[in-house]
């Protein structure tokens, strides 16, 4: 049977870890590799990666007004040394390592892939401004009605609004209209967790359904993305949860989550770093994948044994090279937002 010691944490971070795990191996597929046609695998994959991690990052910030112990400018700086500073200094190096010109590379609307950070930033800085705001208004329900709202500007903002300028590629206003929905989801969900639990006892059967129903319907009918993305997200989450209740889980299942908790554990040092680590896959492996994808052949299956434990190595040389340079003073902090701990 799966640990189930603080199984809340385990899942999340198990969570995580699938969808650091994807972002690696999505960014291998499209940096290391010639183009070829897209396996089932990676296009299920990356339903899940990103918009998981805005969607945990969204669970795990809520927080009611009573539960305040810091003002709201502490969080905010506190998310700035965790997030803002790390993403300028790692990027900054990662540009002068490549020779991208500073200026190119912070107008950039993926910011060579240093986004992810920057939006997720202001996520909770937009965040923080609702919690000023629901904690002058005492209406119970007016912080999830001030998120839905927000969610659906957003979501209205990035399928009307949102452009290619000079300002929002600099403030990734494309990637921040698009996942701020997630983000939104994610805060309500734990703020009505007991609701969503009682839902689950009286028919949660029905609700996994009808969910796995919506993800399947997806790769047959015209349903919106946000959608089926959404139903991925909670399939999968709820799938990675319920490993570590089920009593049929066996020591492998158990060590894949182990492996997961660890890569969970440590999203943002894989993050940053293995953008210096990607290298080039041999020619070898990309014609085998054209071949294939071409061929009408399976693909899922060699992809994911061979790119998937290419990740595994990535994952592990950034975990083992970040533990190496925290022990420098103060690049803990600097490069990761996080605190060397005593």
């Amino acid at each position: 049977m799966v640990r189930v010691m603080k199984r809340r944490l385990q899942y999340l971070d198990a969570a995580r870890g699938l969808a650091i795990f994807t972002v690696v191996y999505s960014h291998i597929c499209l940096f290391c590799l010639p183009s070829y046609d897209s396996s089932a695998v990676i296009d299920f994959l990356r339903s899940y990666f990103l918009n998981a991690f805005f969607f945990i990052s969204g669970f795990v910030a809520y927080k009611t007004t009573d539960s305040l112990t810091d003002g709201l400018v502490s969080l905010f700086t506190k998310k700035a040394w965790q997030l803002l500073l790390p993403t300028i200094i790692v990027g900054t190096v990662y540009a002068l390592s490549h020779h991208i010109e500073i200026l190119r590379f912070y107008t950039d609307a993926a910011k060579y892939g240093y986004w992810f950070t920057i939006v997720l930033f202001e996520m909770y800085a937009i965040y923080f401004i609702i919690l000023g705001i629901t904690s002058i208004i005492s209406y119970r329900y007016f912080q999830a009605i001030l998120l839905t709202f927000i969610a659906i500007v957003f979501y209205w903002l990035h399928k009307n609004v949102i452009a290619n300028t000079q300002i929002q590629n600099v403030l990734c206003l494309g990637s921040l209209s698009y996942y701020m929905p997630f983000f939104c989801l994610g805060i309500l969900c734990n703020m009505f967790k007991p609701l969503i639990s009682k839902v689950k006892e009286v028919g949660g059967g029905i609700f996994i359904t009808l969910i796995f129903a919506i993800v399947v319907l997806g790769y047959i009918l015209p349903v919106p993305m946000l959608i089926s993305n959404i139903a991925i997200v909670v399939i999968m989450i709820w799938a990675i949860k319920s490993l570590y209740h089920s009593k049929k889980s066996g020591p492998i299942t158990s060590k894949i989550l182990m492996g997961l908790e660890a890569l969970g554990r440590n999203t943002l040092e894989i993050y940053f770093l293995h953008y210096f680590i990607l290298f080039p896959i041999p020619v070898v492996v990309g014609e085998y994948f054209s071949k294939l994808s071409t061929g009408h052949q399976s693909l899922s299956t060699p992809e994911f044994v061979i790119i998937g434990t290419v990740v595994i190595i990535i994952c592990v040389i950034c975990i083992v090279f970040a533990r190496l340079l925290k022990t420098i003073p103060y690049i803990s902090l600097l490069a990761f937002g996080k605190t060397t701990s005593k």
